[in-house]
């Protein structure tokens, strides 16, 4: 099939459209699924298939429903259960697709802090990409999981600009605004063009920090938009030249996930894949919590921005059960 280059202006106006690959089923049937993951568990040797086939291509609230429904029938615990029968690699993707959305999300930030040394990608990558709202609802079901607190965790094991990023998403409301305020997208833009002036000696990250961190995102894409204007200069590169290490990663983060959030996250699964090894937290992360968002939209931005298949890449880079789980929710139900 042919297809062709999308223009800017496109993308702006698709990147908000939900394109899952995993939606709610038709026919779904709890019981017989609860019954059907119990036969797949009790013969001599799981039978992995069926449980992937169950349980990647439900939607994450059918999959609770199906855990209940199991705990109804069987009195056991089904993630306890097919954590037992399943080797690590696939015990890892089917844990992140059981578990409530939210508990993930906690769950994914816990391990990234305290773990061996800090995942900052995936600390990025999840509070960069998210809303004030989801972030509070995060903070509340983490705190509810951890009895501590989110920010708390993230001040013991970051510091600098990166923890000034990462808190500041946290604490300010960035409320929507219902009208284009035109004069203060202006006075933003014309403020980050001055600090970030080749005749000045010194670069203002803070200011940068500030208004990146505490403007709603419709205001910044049109403060992104009349920087370049003013400064023929792309926003990302400035940030990129003048800020190093995980703050200028949390800051470009931002900035993609506002403008291209699709782009971002193919990106980000390319990325995960290169050199040795497969990052598989990273990969599993944004391949499960996509899939009830904008998967679908990611898949297609893979292929245009690498001209080749994100199926494709996953078969060249993973194998066994963990690649037939990951191709399943690709793949997905619609």
């Amino acid at each position: 099939m042919q297809t062709f280059p999308m223009s800017s202006a496109l993308i702006d106006n698709w990147i908000f459209l939900k394109f899952p690959t995993i939606t709610d089923s038709k026919n779904f049937d709890p019981r017989a699924d609860a019954e059907k993951l119990m036969k797949a568990m009790k013969r001599m040797g799981t039978n992995e298939k069926e449980i992937l086939n169950i349980v990647a291509r439900r939607s994450n609230n059918e999959r609770q429903m199906i855990s209940h429904t199991y705990q109804e029938l069987y009195k056991k615990d089904l993630i306890k259960d097919l954590k037992g029968e399943l080797s690590k690699k696939l015990e890892k993707i089917i844990l992140a697709l059981m578990i409530p959305v939210l508990e993930y999300d906690c769950l994914t930030l816990r391990n990234s802090i305290k773990g061996i040394g800090t995942n900052e990608c995936l600390l990025i990558q999840i509070i960069c990409s998210k809303s004030f709202q989801q972030l509070t609802s995060i903070q509340e079901c983490y705190k509810k999981c951890y009895s501590t607190e989110l920010i708390n965790d993230l001040k013991h094991d970051t510091s600098g600009n990166f923890e000034k990023i990462l808190i500041s998403l946290l604490t300010i409301d960035r409320k929507q605004a219902h009208e284009e305020d035109r004069q203060k997208v202006i006075v933003d833009a014309k403020a980050l063009a001055k600090e970030s002036s080749e005749k000045l000696l010194f670069f203002n990250k803070a200011i940068f920090i500030e208004i990146l961190t505490s403007r709603d995102l419709n205001h910044l894409k049109n403060v992104f938009a009349e920087y370049e204007r003013i400064t023929k200069l792309n926003i990302e590169d400035v940030i990129r030249k003048e800020m190093h290490g995980d703050s200028e990663h949390a800051l470009t983060a931002l900035v993609e996930c506002i403008r291209y959030p699709s782009s971002f996250f193919a990106k980000r699964i390319n990325h995960t894949l290169e050199g040795m090894g497969t990052q598989e937290d990273e990969l599993i992360y944004i391949i499960v919590s996509r899939s009830e968002r904008d998967l679908g939209r990611i898949k297609q931005e893979y292929e245009r921005i690498y001209d080749k298949s994100l199926e494709q890449c996953i078969k060249s880079d993973t194998s066994g059960d963990f690649e037939d789980a990951l191709l399943l929710i690709i793949k997905g139900n619609c």
